[in-house]
């Protein structure tokens, strides 16, 4: 996962550390963490500047699905 600056300057006027970051974007993903496990093929999960601000979802990355032909 790639932080993003708006989220590490989220943090800093705070003045927290780890815990602080991870508070930040455990509140960011709350809703995708929960939606995740029923998904198949995600290959990430993207934090961009419009989900800091809450005005848009994290990005989800879906992969190929497997190929499912019998030869």
């Amino acid at each position: 996962m790639r932080r993003s600056q708006k989220s590490l300057k989220k943090r800093l006027p705070k003045k927290t550390g780890a815990r602080g970051l991870r508070s930040i974007l455990e509140n960011i993903l709350l809703k995708t963490m929960f939606e995740l496990p029923d998904m198949e093929n995600v290959e990430k999960v993207t934090v961009d500047r419009s989900a800091v601000r809450g005005a848009t979802a994290p990005i989800v990355t879906y992969g190929k699905k497997p190929s499912t032909s019998v030869a």
